[in-house]
């Protein structure tokens, strides 16, 4: 289990921390309007949780992984 935290602190570094949380602003703001837009209310319901989703679980495993480290 050591070597499995080791590992993701070495790997999750804040450069996939940062693309992790773009693409969940990303899929929030653009993807959900443009789903919205298309009148597609449902997939539109579905990408702004995934864009929530992503941002919180991007920024709590890297705060997670910064105080197994």
């Amino acid at each position: 289990m050591e070597w499995f935290i080791n590992k993701m602190v070495s790997i999750y570094s804040i450069w996939p921390m940062i693309l992790t949380v773009g693409i969940g602003f990303f899929t929030l703001f653009k993807d959900a309007q443009i789903l919205k837009d298309h009148n597609c209310l449902r997939e539109a319901k579905w990408a702004r949780i995934l864009g929530y989703i992503y941002i919180f679980a991007g920024s709590g495993f890297y705060i997670l992984f910064k105080i197994l480290s």
